[in-house]
């Protein structure tokens, strides 16, 4: 088993940093007249879109409605869950700008597409319709497995991958210093909550890791979150990993689902009970070959591909976005400047992430640590070289008032119908 995990996420590690920057953003379509979304617009927009841009590559869910596409270069356009989000995946790069005039080719074309219907693509990590739209699952063999696989508990929102949005980051790790990124991040956690939450939904501003740590994903809590403590060895993380557990894998086609199990546990069962995505129950037999379906979702997860996804930022305003990623680019690549930063405050993401969290602060010593942060990721993006860092610098009010656009919806007299169209 510690064989498989190490060569499963340890070999990646050996091979040469390219500081190549990988972007996944998540992004909700909106009906303008406060309606639901109407899927036939969306998959007649889809349809128009492989028209005009000529993909490689086309799948199809099981009504024969596209789901995903690949380019040439390597992007992917996707809906994630529900037809009511739409995904950007970025083939890797090594200067930010380059997705970034990808993003904006794609973004425009489909918000053109979108506003001629009288729909649109929005900034939020919450699609603000949500209580409005059609939450129902992409008809596909994985998305109905984990519709159904989510519903097992008592989670008030167990449906919430059809409305949670975010954006992504993977950048290079190296095993000479994953470890320390690991340990980098989890220190500055509780500020990108301040920073960047966008998520409103009951009593968070920031909803998206109750998400996580709440519903069936949780159960075993080194699957989600932060880490409690960081592990500070490789083997340490191997053995991190042997007890995360897996909750589905597939057999003969068909995805099942299980109650969650630590890998280590996994593989020592001589069989297993499961259901398919209509409650069949299914018998199966563990093989070491399955930590293929090991998927975790921590804040920031060590990949197979040598990377470490993070995966704790809310989708952005559209404006926002690229300087929010530029940040985590920045901070990685300038990590060592913070291996001995304390914090001028002591409080948890968990906190923060509630309304009320931040403004309970002392925001002067807030704002102070803010703006270190700040100039610690702009010296790392000028390091870079390729100008980044002007990225950055859109969000520098952000770092300068301690304040998210979560906040800024709270705090405004402005609508939510405003706020759709403001973070276009």
């Amino acid at each position: 088993m510690k064989e498989r995990i190490i060569q499963k996420y340890i070999e990646p590690l050996k091979r040469k940093k390219t500081g190549n920057v990988g972007i996944e953003l998540e992004l909700p379509i909106v009906h303008l007249k406060q309606q639901p979304v109407d899927f036939s617009i969306v998959h007649a927009i889809t349809n128009q879109f492989v028209q005009t841009f000529h993909p490689i590559l086309v799948h199809t869910d099981d009504n024969g409605d596209i789901a995903n596409v690949e380019m040439k270069n390597g992007d992917i356009i996707s809906f994630d869950c529900s037809y009511n989000t739409l995904e950007f995946s970025f083939a890797p790069e090594s200067n930010m700008y380059t997705i970034k005039k990808r993003f904006e080719t794609y973004y425009t074309w489909f918000q053109d597409q979108f506003k001629k219907q009288d729909h649109a693509l929005t900034g939020m990590g919450i699609n603000p319709h949500r209580a409005l739209n059609h939450n129902v699952p992409i008809p596909t063999e994985r998305y109905r497995m984990l519709y159904a696989y989510l519903q097992e508990n008592s989670f008030p929102y167990p449906n919430y991958g059809f409305f949670a949005c975010a954006a992504q980051v993977q950048l290079d790790a190296h095993i000479d210093d994953f470890l320390i990124t690991l340990q980098t991040f989890h220190k500055i956690e509780p500020y990108l909550s301040v920073l960047f939450a966008n998520s409103i939904l009951d009593e968070y501003v920031l909803a998206r890791d109750w998400f996580w740590e709440e519903s069936m994903h949780g159960i075993n809590p080194k699957n989600v979150g932060d880490f409690d403590v960081v592990p500070a060895t490789m083997d340490e993380m191997v053995d991190y990993i042997a007890s995360q557990s897996l909750y589905c894998v597939m057999r003969d086609g068909i995805y099942l689902y299980f109650d969650p199990i630590p890998f280590r546990e996994y593989v020592q069962q001589k069989q297993i009970k499961t259901c398919d995505s209509k409650g069949k129950e299914v018998i199966i037999q563990p093989t070491l070959d399955d930590i293929a379906y090991l998927r975790t979702f921590k804040l920031d997860d060590l990949t197979y591909r040598g990377t470490i996804e993070h995966r704790s930022l809310c989708m952005q305003p559209i404006s926002e976005v690229f300087g929010a990623l530029a940040f985590f680019v920045g901070i990685e690549t300038n990590k060592e400047a913070l291996m001995d930063w304390q914090p001028s405050l002591s409080f948890s993401r968990a906190q923060v992430n509630k309304k009320g969290g931040v403004r309970s602060l002392n925001q002067d010593l807030l704002i102070k640590d803010c703006k270190h942060l700040y100039h610690v990721a702009y010296e790392g993006l000028c390091k870079r070289g390729y100008q980044e860092e002007k990225l950055l610098e859109r969000i520098a009010f952000r770092f300068d008032t301690a304040t998210s656009p979560a906040l800024d919806i709270l705090e405004s007299s402005k609508s939510m119908e405003d706020f759709i169209s403001i973070y276009q």
